[in-house]
């Protein structure tokens, strides 16, 4: 028994020792799974309808890709204006009492 508790052991840090080296590598097979596990709902209700299999798949694949590119298209235009966003409430903040410096609580 406890050889057996040694191996189990052994072979779960061998386990950890191996996704650490290869975690560069794992990440686009991950994303590839948490992707085919969204979408495969969509193929089925595709097929459903009565799209065939390569079909629902292109289907499902073109509405991945468009969805995130307008996800990455707004936090990248979101991410360039608000700067100018900030600055611009500053005036607006500065107005209030709570921000003016002549006011004393």
């Amino acid at each position: 028994m406890k050889n057996k508790n040694n191996i189990v052991i052994i072979s779960f840090l061998l386990f950890i020792v191996f996704l650490w080296l290869a975690s560069s590598i794992l990440l686009p097979f991950i994303i590839g799974i948490i992707l085919a596990y969204i979408l495969n709902p969509l193929v089925l209700k595709l097929e459903d309808i009565g799209l065939g299999h390569l079909v629902s798949v292109l289907i499902s694949t073109k509405f991945s890709l468009t969805t995130s590119y307008y996800i990455s298209f707004n936090m990248c235009f979101a991410i360039t204006l608000a700067p100018d966003f900030i600055i611009g409430l500053l005036p607006l903040l500065a107005k209030t009492n709570k921000f003016s410096s002549g006011s004393a609580i």
